[in-house]
């Protein structure tokens, strides 16, 4: 019997996304399509360059309901036979807006590809956008926007950004606008908005799976129709910080207080996000993470607590947050100061390994199917950035340090401002005797 010579293992390779297709149509939108054997179910997105800050100020909330009445149907699949067309192909579609750009993502099998991108295509290239439907869509925001203030997890979410960023910048504001705007909001003006912005020449167009036909020739195609109308790209806001302020939002009777506590953050392009990455995590980032072995397994004033780097195009927020009880909330607060503040206790070796070993473990499984690989690019896309961040990215987190991590984060968290949504009543005073500047808003 002839023995086999047993195989080398080579040591692993450093994952990457691998580069996709590329294809620029003749209205200059940027088209890709990223091959993924053996994924039958392709993804595709959409991805406008439709800042908010393009919204009127009396009429925020106008690009969240363009976005919402995209399913309503087209000139050729009117009404309800839109959803029952896609629903044939087997296809899910949908999207959201963001501070800086508007996605409409699709997840469909790869073999109605084709098919169901002409479908979806004329829900921006001959929306019906009737007067019915754009009614319809504005008193069901106005009563979305009604239930989430009632959370005070939102109206916390909503005062921390406010506290921290400049009001005159959209950013300050809720993504889906304001209710009272809402309801002032016209069919012409929609539909005026959406011939303005939803526009071809703003489009980047993703593709991922095993394609049983090349999309990239139909997505051109169906993009040339942006010749018909010169756009011109909306700037991009740079928004700017408040000075420190400790904000309590009255929540008369509420048991519970819910608590952001942080400064204005990084964009994603900044060179220290693989840094704030790192620190984050080893803060609040994992179940054994500082915040949470202290206020949560130690002396069990929460469920847990949190810190978000929520980076965006420009600038971006860090956070602490978490939920406590009222009788512990003022304690807690301390505490999560106490524990931010890492001057004195800087992050060690064993923190920022645990960290980049989780990235490295977790990252590639973040983006196994073609519906998260085109997710992501599209998120990164409407940032201003591309595929190639994740892999510079995974290469930064394996050039930090406990120090660079360290630095990183000091070089933010200076002077955080605090809000507390919750009963002024009992967190006012107890707050202002820790030394806290309180100013208690309804």
């Amino acid at each position: 019997m002839k023995l086999r010579r047993r195989p080398s293992v080579q040591p692993p390779q450093p994952w990457k996304i691998k580069p996709p297709r590329e294809m620029v149509s003749a209205t200059g939108s940027k088209l890709q399509a990223f091959n993924l054997p053996g994924q039958h179910m392709a993804a595709a997105a959409i991805i406008f360059d439709l800042p908010l800050s393009v919204e009127p100020v009396d009429k925020e909330g106008i690009a969240g309901i363009v976005y919402s009445i995209v399913d309503e149907g087209t000139k050729t699949y009117p009404g309800t036979e839109y959803a029952t067309r896609l629903e044939e192909l087997g296809a899910t579609a949908g999207g959201h807006i963001g501070y800086w750009s508007e996605i409409f993502v699709m997840d469909v099998p790869a073999q109605n590809l084709i098919e169901a991108l002409k479908v979806v295509s004329g829900a921006f290239l001959e929306p019906l956008q009737l007067d019915e439907d754009i009614n319809r869509h504005k008193q069901l925001r106005i009563q979305s926007l009604e239930q989430a203030n009632a959370r005070s997890s939102y109206r916390a979410d909503t005062a921390f950004r406010a506290a921290l960023i400049n009001p005159k910048y959209r950013a300050s504001r809720p993504r889906w606008g304001d209710p009272d705007k809402i309801a002032t909001v016209t069919g012409d003006e929609v539909r005026d908005f959406s011939s303005r912005y939803t526009h071809a020449q703003a489009a980047t167009v993703v593709f991922g799976g095993d394609f049983a036909e090349d999309p990239l020739p139909l997505a051109a195609k169906l993009t040339e129709s942006g010749l018909q109308h010169p756009y011109e790209h909306p700037p991009f806001e740079k928004p700017e910080p408040l000075p420190p302020r400790c904000v309590v939002v009255d929540r008369p009777g509420s048991v519970q207080a819910d608590v952001r506590y942080g400064v204005f953050g990084l964009d994603y392009a900044d060179p220290d996000s693989a840094n704030l990455w790192t620190a984050t995590y080893a803060l609040g980032g994992a179940f054994l993470s500082r915040l949470n072995s202290v206020l949560r397994e130690e002396k069990g004033y929460s469920y847990g607590v949190r810190m978000q780097n929520s980076p965006g195009r420009s600038g971006g927020l860090l956070q602490a947050a978490g939920s406590f009880r009222t009788e512990v909330a003022v304690e807690a607060i301390a505490d999560m100061r106490r524990i931010c503040d890492i001057r004195e206790r800087p992050f060690t070796t064993a923190e920022i390994t645990d960290a980049k070993n989780y990235a490295a473990g977790s990252n590639p499984a973040n983006y196994q199917t073609a519906s998260q690989l085109v997710d992501s690019v599209a998120n990164l896309v409407g940032v201003g950035l591309g595929y190639e961040y994740v892999n510079l990215f995974n290469e930064a987190l394996t050039q930090v340090t406990a120090d660079s991590a360290t630095a990183a984060y000091l070089r933010l968290w200076k002077e955080p401002t605090l809000v507390v949504v919750g009963d002024a009543s009992a967190l006012a005073r107890p707050l202002a005797d820790d030394g806290w500047p309180v100013e208690v808003i309804d």
